[in-house]
């Protein structure tokens, strides 16, 4: 299934590449007992490490932050640091983790880069069909920054990013500041999780990108919060569905 949005457009299909899903302690909240259930919003973690000689100790559990690692990677002439691409991912997680109204949870999500931003040659930056779109979703990583995405199971102008939903990866463009990277991430990482777009007014997932759109409800969070290998089965492994394609312009 895909989805895209246009002029402020995004797009859905992608796919492989490992999205690192790491609970870690250091982020923990708070022990709770190992049979109980983490607020919404918040990842379980069972520590249970084995003592020398094969005793086991208690397990400590405890509810805290996804931390999720993200392999970045730039065509060679467009413009991506490891800066900008830490800014993004950090502004991307403080729109997860952050409550901004009655329609939104706080889901405690830490998007970080993994290695280097990566420059790749392959193609010419721009996705005119289906055959370039499966070369870039082929090469290593889950983030793929282009110049510039005219294709998207169909024909379109301007979009902003594309991903399967589900899927392993994403492909962008650099936006204008009336287009919010973040955003724009966190949605196109949100359609590789399995989630569609959506028609809430101030909805991550709403299909185009604006300032305001901020809130992710505990089902969608729950998906953010998934590692691939609990998604990926089903993915379409870069073939995009020109029957299943939803357009709309702000």
């Amino acid at each position: 299934m895909f989805k895209k949005i246009l002029s402020i457009f995004i797009c859905t299909i992608v796919f492989i590449s490992g999205i690192l899903l790491l609970p870690s302690s250091a982020n923990a909240l708070g022990r709770i007992p190992c049979g109980g259930r983490c607020p919404v919003g918040q990842v379980f973690e069972r520590d249970c490490d084995n003592e020398p000689g094969g005793r086991r100790p208690p397990c400590i559990c405890s509810c805290g932050v996804a931390e999720i690692g993200l392999g970045v990677s730039r065509f060679n002439t467009s413009v991506l640091t490891d800066v900008d691409a830490d800014n993004i991912l950090r502004d991307s997680s403080n729109v997860l983790s952050s409550r901004d109204g009655a329609n939104d949870i706080a889901c405690l999500s830490n998007l970080f880069r993994i290695g280097p931003v990566n420059t790749f040659a392959t193609g010419n930056g721009i996705i005119n069909d289906q055959d370039d779109f499966a070369a870039i979703i082929a090469l290593p990583g889950q983030v793929k920054v282009v110049n510039q995405i005219s294709f998207c199971g169909v024909m379109l102008p301007n979009v902003l990013g594309c991903a399967p939903t589900p899927g392993r990866s994403l492909v962008v463009v650099r936006s204008a500041a009336s287009s919010p990277e973040a955003i724009l991430w966190a949605h196109e990482y949100g359609h590789t999780r399995g989630l569609p777009d959506t028609t809430g007014a101030t909805d991550v997932m709403n299909g185009t990108i604006t300032v305001g759109h901020l809130d992710v409800n505990g089902g969608e969070c729950t998906a953010f919060q998934k590692s691939n290998s609990d998604i990926f089965i089903a993915g379409l492994k870069g073939k995009a569905s020109s029957l299943e394609i939803k357009k709309r312009t702000n």
